[in-house]
């Protein structure tokens, strides 16, 4: 059997291989940095393309309905999410939507309502093997929530309830 020919380095305990390499090649660009830029680094933005968002008022921030409820006699509660939530639900939920779409947004709405406590228990239960809840039931537990928490139909985000609305205010063509 042939042996193959290997050789083997002394390295010399006292050399520092950090410092040669920077020695090696000074043009060699410096690491970029891994979490992003500097708060010191100025990046020139067109106007146009500054957003800035406002902080919700405590007033409105109490107009959101809460739900409470009870899963294997464990309290749970739910508070209604921002509009945005329900477009993401339903695009994700389309027909056209793949099984993985559909459970990214079923998790994802069930964490954008739940407070802390709640999402805890959930994924806490989610991940023991020995426990039957699952996503079926996080499903109907969303389809619930999802009823409940929606918007009111007549106010300004419900898509459906504004187009009847422009409708009637249409004026009535007259017949001859």
């Amino acid at each position: 059997m042939a042996r193959k020919n290997t050789a083997v380095t002394k390295i010399d305990d006292t050399e520092i291989p950090e410092t040669e390499l920077d020695t090696l090649d000074p043009d060699l660009p410096e690491a970029p940095d891994e979490d992003g830029p500097d708060e010191d680094d100025e990046v020139e933005v067109d106007e146009g393309f500054v957003f800035e968002t406002t902080p919700y008022t405590d007033e409105q921030l109490a107009q959101r309905k809460t739900r409470e409820f009870k899963l294997d006699g464990d309290l749970l509660v739910a508070e209604q999410p921002d509009d945005a939530a329900y477009a993401l639900l339903s695009q994700a939920v389309a027909s056209a939507a793949t099984n993985a779409d559909r459970t990214h947004a079923i998790l994802n709405f069930a964490w954008g309502t739940l407070d802390d406590q709640s999402k805890m228990i959930v994924q806490t239960r989610l991940y023991d093997k020995h426990d039957s809840f699952g996503l079926e039931m996080l499903a109907q537990i969303v389809d619930k929530l999802l009823v409940d928490l929606s918007p009111d139909p007549t106010s300004h985000t419900n898509r459906a309830a504004r187009r009847n609305a422009a409708k009637a205010r249409q004026p009535q063509r007259r017949r001859r």
